[in-house]
């Protein structure tokens, strides 16, 4: 995703800092375009993949609204935790299990699961894996 500086502050308007792996990115803009496909090879290649087995890019962080670009590697987990709010798993390349105390699913690409908020789960990679996490915000119903 490319941006604009913002010029009354100097720098990017609603971004993360960047680091020495990963540019300052746009967080939050009224349109936000992005190649899914590019940012997941970017992922997979960054040194968090060789030293942990998983990576995590967030894409868009609104108040009410975060997505977040995961990936993991064949065998390796996002281990048993839960969101205050509502959420969608939707795999974009290989294979995962979503584990819950009611059921396991297996997705791949093409799919989408939505669970509940605080819905505990675990999503296990059956083999490498990106898949694209949509987190809706906590509300009181």
């Amino acid at each position: 995703m490319t941006s604009d500086a913002d010029a009354s502050t100097g720098g990017l308007r609603g971004a993360t800092t960047g680091t020495d792996e990963r540019p300052a990115q746009q967080l939050a803009e009224p349109v936000m375009h992005f190649d899914l496909s590019h940012e997941s090879q970017s992922l997979q290649a960054e040194p968090p993949m060789e030293r942990s087995g998983h990576n995590a890019n967030t894409l868009v962080h609104f108040p009410d609204l975060r997505v977040v670009l995961v990936s993991v590697r064949k065998g390796q987990a996002l281990r048993d935790h839960r969101a205050p709010g509502r959420i969608s798993i939707q795999p974009l390349q290989g294979q995962i299990r979503v584990h819950t105390q009611e059921r396991t699913v297996e997705m791949k690409s093409g799919e989408l699961l939505v669970l509940d908020k605080a819905v505990r789960h675990e999503v296990e990679a059956v083999e490498d894996a990106v898949f694209l996490l949509t987190l809706g915000a906590p509300t009181a119903d």
